[in-house]
């Protein structure tokens, strides 16, 4: 395990797509920063909390399909996880290995943006009035609920790029997902009533713990759904890889 954990962490330092990825994350950030005028005056508690709010509505979860076709998927098509295999190494600890630097991939993706725009915030308007222990729990509550929910969004696209073999299926999945989450948003602006299906949506989590008055029963309920996802997707793709032959 040590050894396929040292060597996905020495692909992840030399992965083109990772870095490729954080530019354009990068981009979009400046982006939004310049052309928002509201936020230039957000400090740096309200600047965190609303980047990760934007976020939802641009290219994180693409940016996490787009990683698994390149970190992941080629590797099947190259026959270097067939290697693997044929090298003695568990198909458990190959999924395992790949998971944890695949997530913190992701994580360094989708993070840099509201991390360096509430960095700049924090320098230009403070952090947040009288900060104190309760803006603390905050701030690790809201980032931790945020790191389990890109691990869950991104657990699914791992499910489908071990179970089909093919970056071009996974990114068609991550795309759909996206897509559905758009369309349901729009639905629920309009409908109400759709509220009981938004609000349990995975993709809609990060929306809603970002919203104004958001409380602990928005947190306990997207660490549910966000650890429940995590859990199923990596036992069903433990399961399947393991059924699975590799050619």
């Amino acid at each position: 395990m040590f050894n396929l954990l040292e060597m996905e962490f020495y692909k992840l330092k030399r992965s083109k797509s990772l870095y490729f990825l954080i530019l354009i994350s990068l981009l979009q950030a400046i982006v939004v920063y310049f052309f928002s005028e509201r936020l230039k005056q957000y400090n740096g508690k309200d600047t965190l909390t609303y980047m990760f709010f934007i976020q939802s509505t641009l290219a994180s979860t693409l940016f996490i399909g787009i990683f698994s076709a390149d970190f992941i998927g080629i590797e099947f098509t190259s026959g270097y996880i067939k290697n693997l295999i044929a090298y003695g190494h568990k198909r458990r600890d190959i999924i395992i290995s790949k998971a944890i630097v695949y997530f913190i991939g992701c994580i360094f993706i989708n993070f840099i943006s509201p991390v360096v725009v509430t960095i700049i915030n924090t320098f230009r308007n403070g952090y947040a009035a009288g900060f104190n222990a309760l803006n603390f729990i905050n701030l690790i509550s809201l980032v931790f609920t945020m790191i389990i929910l890109q691990m869950a969004t991104a657990s699914i696209s791992l499910l489908v790029i071990f179970v089909s073999k093919s970056p071009i299926i996974n990114i068609g999945v991550i795309i759909s997902l996206d897509f559905v989450f758009r369309v349901m948003n729009i639905i629920y602006i309009r409908y109400l009533a759709t509220g009981v299906i938004y609000d349990n949506f995975l993709l809609s989590q990060a929306e809603l713990i970002t919203r104004d008055g958001a409380g602990g029963m928005e947190y306990l309920r997207a660490l549910i759904i966000g650890l429940v996802t995590i859990c199923l997707c990596i036992s069903l793709t433990n399961y399947m890889f393991k059924k699975l032959n590799i050619k």
